[in-house]
């Protein structure tokens, strides 16, 4: 299939991201021409280039369905839309190309454009950013570049929202087993503490707000909130976080610090809070290799195990490389130090992952991620002396997560995903080993 190259759009200089269109001739509503079906959409190339659009569009309506290139038709229509500011239609027409051919990077390209001059930033730079997986010639790579620079100075705000129904075989994260030694001796485990299923509706929404200060520096203040529901409503679980701080933006690099909190509520009761600082960065190592990174320091206090109160250190990194312009492959790696009021609690953690993402014909989207973490503690809480025979806690859990997006099917903005998770936690203390299976069924959002 051919798609159609214009110059004056993949070459053009930045100009302020606007395109201009010559002057549009006086049009009939309705065309009479005599041309062979090969003829047709060169034919509507030529009114493009020659600033006809309002021509091009009227003659692209009276042959749809009836060319020789259907994908080369709707890619026109969706130019002409673009072009003459009607950028719902057009990111409407390249997106429902590109759910059947995801790979055609011309088309990637304009929907990318579109979305940007929509102002719909979040969605433009996840486009613009799988092109730059491609051979592109410097010029367009050039241009690309500088979309994503503007799209970083001039972001506002960003908002996004998530709703599912969720099964989950753990809701708990406990073990399976009914008895449980403590000092040597066997006790039977409540019901609460031990493995319990459950139909969750998870909640959550998000804000983040930038101020502009000057041309490269922001205030950045954002607010989430989330929230599960069960039946059992004990096991409900409720975070209120916020952040603050300033946001500098470089060429290829944003740099964040923020303080920051949270409130956490369980079972309808006070749970925990914390609050400290973290230094959020992004950058740009190349044309397929991007950071992005954060460091952060918390206090945790707890309304409920004043043995947990104590403090936070945590880092992550995620390297993320363009494999195609629909793929992407991510590489994680992170840890965690905690310190509280007792030994046996106080932990240090290693975790690596990988994510994969795909965008599939027929509207679908899979993005997959293993992960293992290690966590080892300073000691062993004294009713488990005896099974660890003096050693310390140690944990390793392994776990992976699959979600499937059906990027056509819209429900007002939303796009319905379906995710499966599953964890296995081994530790040397029976009582810490779980399994745990979750479902969910949802709509998303991120705009």
């Amino acid at each position: 299939m051919k798609i159609f190259v214009l110059s004056a759009l993949l070459l053009t200089n930045f100009c302020g991201m606007e395109t201009s269109v010559m002057a549009e001739e006086a049009v009939p509503s309705r065309q009479t021409f005599n041309l062979k079906a090969d003829q047709l959409l060169p034919f509507v190339e030529q009114l493009i280039i020659q600033g006809k659009l309002e021509e091009a569009r009227q003659v692209l309506e009276q042959v749809a369905g009836r060319t020789p290139d259907p994908v080369q038709e709707k890619f026109l229509a969706g130019q002409i839309a673009v072009m003459q500011k009607r950028y719902r239609d057009g990111i409407g027409i390249f997106r429902s190309i590109l759910d059947y051919h995801p790979k055609l990077t011309r088309v990637r390209l304009e929907l990318a454009r579109a979305l940007f001059l929509a102002k719909e930033d979040v969605a433009a730079r996840h486009h613009f950013e799988l092109i730059l997986a491609e051979k592109l010639p410097p010029a367009v790579i050039e241009n690309v570049s500088r979309y994503l620079y503007e799209i970083r100075k001039r972001k506002r705000w960003q908002v996004r929202a998530y709703f599912a129904v969720a099964p989950d075989t753990n809701i708990t994260g406990a073990t399976d087993q009914d008895t449980v030694y403590i000092y040597g001796l066997p006790f039977e485990l409540s019901e609460d503490a031990r493995e319990t299923s459950g139909l969750g509706i998870i909640g959550s929404a998000g804000l983040d707000y930038f101020w502009p200060l000057g041309e490269k520096v922001k205030l950045k203040s954002g607010m989430d909130i989330y929230h599960t529901q069960y039946s059992k409503t004990q096991f409900n679980d409720t975070f209120l976080s916020g952040s603050f701080g300033p946001s500098l933006i470089f060429r290829k690099t944003t740099l964040t610090p923020q303080l920051l909190g949270y409130y956490r509520w369980y079972g309808g009761e006070d749970y925990n809070y914390a609050y400290g600082g973290q230094l959020l960065a992004d950058h740009i190592l190349s044309r397929r290799w991007r950071l992005d990174s954060t460091l952060s320091w918390q206090e945790l206090r707890y309304d409920r195990d004043v043995r947990r109160d104590g403090h936070l250190a945590s880092s992550t990194a995620r390297v993320s490389y363009s494999l195609t312009s629909s793929s992407i492959l991510q590489f994680l790696v992170g840890g965690t130090w905690e310190k509280t009021q007792q030994d046996s609690l106080d932990n240090f953690s290693l975790r690596f992952g990988l994510g994969f993402y795909q965008d599939f014909g027929q509207g679908v989207t899979l993005y997959v991620r293993p992960e293992v973490l290690f966590r080892t503690y300073d000691g062993v809480e004294n009713a488990f002396y005896l099974e660890t025979e003096g050693e310390d806690r140690k944990d390793t859990r392994y776990s992976v997560s699959v979600d499937f997006i059906k990027r056509d099917w819209s429900i007002w903005g939303f796009a319905p995903v379906f995710s499966y998770s599953y964890s296995n936690n081994n530790s040397n203390i029976s009582f810490y080993s779980y399994q745990r299976h979750r479902f969910q069924l949802g709509l998303t959002r991120t705009f």
